[in-house]
């Protein structure tokens, strides 16, 4: 393995209100650190929307805590590199018997519930998906294999689409023409379902709740066989729009709108990254214009016009300011140094580059300072690999040789370590003597924090200082899932596997020190603040209200807690699609607590409402 360490920042921004943690936190820039190259596939990668994934597999009878990779392979099954900690993978390939030919889109998934990672994966030479179901030893076995519609699968994306509470898989094609729709039973095995009209290349996929009503919903880029391109099947597409399929429930989906983009969309991610309680598309257009096109959402999961952003070269849109360089191939859009704002993660394939983009909160990106890569880098995987807390990247790619041997390529993947102090565990800064969620209860420790951050769940609080150097222990459902350490300013934070989907609305977290407890907090809420931010004397909070409301629609209401008592400071009401964004003004000269309360039915069927609320957020004295 060749070892190479080197740096890079960009200028981070100061973060006014941070969402449920103890106080107004300073951005810090953002550094990452080259770690180590490690063998990928079998032979030489030839690219996917879905290279890899990571999750914390078992081996020897249980999982140790320690995330490992996942990784296609056209030359085989799939590919695992065993995560061995403080970010090293194990330097052998372990090549899972998928009974196939290759596996060219990977995603990892527990699809029968066990508590053990699965395995889908795609074939390149032959137009099926594969299911292979984790044990408790470290082995797979196949569960089945299902016809895939199409060339070849260009996504993979794993969603519980019919509202069984059971997961399924959808698979997006190099061409076909139709996206893939297998229901899963349970137990690990699927049923095939009528194939989802898509587009005649479906490259990019994205399965996701766009219209708040809890129920997945399907973005895919258009594409139209006007124009080869060299020389190759997905080459001979351009893509220049993106359809929305809106969700049913049923595990069937309906096209409600088409929105022109870019050409060869390749990939695109979701998130708010304006902040305005309203999730944004963001599509990259790889290889010919090598730029991309933000659609800003709207009411009732609708989306503006694109926003075209050139990735080398002067902007088109002076608003987003945006730099990067040639044929972006992987994106991760992702907070890297918990300012609270989704930043952006670009490889460059022509150039091999890594290249940061930091966000602002406001729907802009400044340009960070570039990282070469070896060899060409063909996507980009995001995930905890050290367990500091600090999102990490790995870059799956081509390695070229250096011994002037040979020029044939050869299949790498870098690993690449967040060194961001402001992300690691405990690493909220707190600007007061005693943190704001501690001085209204008796309470030694209070989580501040419990929501999803990908496919883990973030788990952040405040303790007595008294308790510094302490172990945190967070349990769920009577066991331990996780260990924090409190620090000198009295926080503390780590993360957890996420639990199976099925009974996950009932999921609830408890930290503890000796015995001393916080209240158990619930994983999934009715009412969730996504940002809170202060500015110009100002607090604006926007977040979402999970469907169904009170019928009819409750009003929302934003109280605030000065001196241990809330009081409602504004009633407002949730925009159609459940997102909501409320600006009040400051409290000054004393720390503050704000939360958004309303009251939800208890299901589309029973009537009956009841009152909630979201997890405060904290505001230090101005």
């Amino acid at each position: 393995m060749t070892r190479r360490v080197k740096t890079f920042a960009t200028t981070a921004a100061i973060a006014l209100g941070l969402c449920a943690l103890p106080a107004v936190a300073q951005a810090e820039e953002i550094k990452f650190a080259v770690g180590e190259d490690y063998p990928a596939s079998t032979v030489t990668y030839l690219g996917t929307a879905s290279p890899g994934d990571f999750a914390d597999l078992y081996r020897d009878g249980r999982a140790d805590g320690n995330l490992d990779m996942v990784l296609s392979n056209t030359g085989g099954g799939p590919v695992i590199l065993y995560g061995v900690g403080g970010g090293k993978f194990t330097p052998e390939r372990t090549v899972v018997n998928n009974s196939d030919t290759d596996a060219s889109a990977v995603k990892v998934a527990d699809f029968n519930a066990d508590g053990v990672p699965d395995i889908v994966s795609g074939g390149y030479t032959t137009p099926r998906l594969t299911v292979v179901l984790g044990r408790r030893d470290g082995s797979f076995g196949v569960s089945g294999q299902y016809a895939f519609q199409g060339v070849w699968p260009a996504q993979i994306e794993v969603a519980d689409l019919n509202g069984d509470g059971k997961l399924d898989v959808a698979a997006s094609a190099y061409q076909g023409g139709t996206i893939t729709i297998l229901l899963g039973k349970g137990d690990g095995t699927f049923e095939p379902a009528a194939p989802v009209p898509g587009t005649q290349v479906a490259l990019a996929l994205l399965v996701t709740d766009l219209d708040g009503d809890k129920i997945p919903d399907i973005a895919v880029t258009e594409s139209s066989q006007s124009l080869g391109l060299l020389g190759s099947m997905s080459g001979r597409a351009i893509h220049g729009a993106v359809k929305i399929l809106r969700g049913n429930g049923d595990g069937t989906f309906k096209e409600t709108a088409v929105y022109p983009v870019g050409t060869l969309s390749e990939i695109v991610r979701y998130g708010d990254i304006d902040e305005d309680g309203r999730g944004d598309l963001i599509i990259f257009n790889a290889l010919i214009a090598n730029d991309a096109s933000i659609l800003f959402g709207r009411d009732g999961g609708t989306f503006a016009p694109e926003q075209r952003l050139r990735l080398s070269g002067s902007s088109t849109n002076d608003v987003q300011d945006i730099r990067a360089g040639d044929s972006s191939e992987g994106l991760q859009l992702r907070d890297f140094n918990a300012d609270g704002h989704l930043d952006m993660a670009v490889t460059q394939i022509i150039s091999s580059r890594l290249v940061l983009f930091e966000g602002d909160g406001k729907g802009r990106f400044s340009p960070g300072i570039s990282l070469n890569t070896p060899g060409f880098p063909e996507d980009l995987l995001a995930g905890d690999v050290d367990n500091d807390g600090c999102l990490d990247l790995a870059v799956p790619g081509n390695l070229i040789p250096t011994d002037g041997t040979s020029d044939v390529t050869v299949p790498r993947v870098t690993v690449y370590r967040n060194i961001t102090k402001a992300c690691r565990k405990g690493a909220a800064a707190t600007a007061v003597a005693v943190p704001p969620a501690l001085r209204c209860t008796k309470r030694r420790l209070v989580l501040t924090d419990v929501g999803i951050q990908g496919r883990r769940v973030r788990l952040r609080g405040v303790a007595d200082t008294k308790l510094t150097g302490k172990t945190v222990v967070i349990r769920s459902a009577g066991r331990t899932v996780a260990r924090a350490r409190v620090t000198a300013g009295g926080t503390f934070a780590t993360t957890a596997a996420l639990p199976a989907a099925r009974g996950r609305d009932a999921t609830r977290y408890q930290a503890g020190v000796g015995s001393a407890r916080s209240l158990a907090l619930k994983l999934v809420r009715r009412v969730t603040v996504r940002t809170a931010r202060s500015s110009g004397g100002n607090v604006t909070i926007a977040g979402r209200v999970s469907a169904p409301l009170a019928a009819p629609r409750a009003a929302l209401t934003l109280s605030r807690r000065v001196d241990c008592r809330f009081q409602v400071v504004r009633r407002f009401k949730a925009r159609p699609d459940g997102t909501f964004s409320v600006t009040v003004p400051l409290s000054k000269g004393a720390d503050a607590a704000y939360r958004v309360g309303t009251r939800v039915r208890r299901s589309v069927r029973n009537p009956e409402t009841f009152p909630t609320s979201s997890l405060p957020v904290y505001f230090a004295k101005t």
